[in-house]
């Protein structure tokens, strides 16, 4: 295969994406929505919704990044690059929101913390693989 590491890049992104936000994201549904459900109970269905709708968000960006590296392997690299690039946003959104989710529930201190131990490394990971597989997807040029 052509694009063989950007593939592979945007695979093993993706599936971190996906295994992080799976993992963090029931987590911290569970906390969060306790939490809000003791604070604001007449608001509890509405944060129930909301948070619903950021877990799916965040679920889109492993899938995105996987579905730009199917296209990348099949040489459509503009359109490849395109998805990873917009499914990284995915997951660089719902790590920041996770962080002020986790700093209003628990403090900033302690919500920083919780942050590192559930997202951070393998987060960051996974963006960065992202990185890497858009760069490893360039066109050849050919010398005339």
């Amino acid at each position: 295969m052509k694009y063989q590491k950007a593939v592979s890049l945007a695979f093993l992104s993706g599936i971190l994406f996906l295994l992080t936000t799976l993992y963090a994201s029931t987590e911290m549904w569970e906390e969060v929505t306790e939490w809000l459900s003791d604070e604001y109970p007449d608001y509890e269905d509405v944060f129930k919704g909301f948070l619903l709708v950021i877990l799916f968000l965040a679920s889109l960006g492993g899938i995105t990044i996987i579905l730009g590296g199917i296209l990348i392997g099949k040489e459509r690299l503009s359109l490849g690059k395109f998805l990873i690039a917009i499914g990284a946003g995915f997951g660089l959104i719902s790590v920041i929101l996770a962080f002020v989710t986790l700093g209003m529930k628990d403090g900033i201190v302690d919500g920083t913390e919780r942050f590192i131990e559930l997202f951070l490394p393998l987060q960051w990971l996974a963006i960065i693989l992202a990185i890497f597989a858009r760069k490893y997807a360039k066109k050849e040029e050919k010398w005339k």
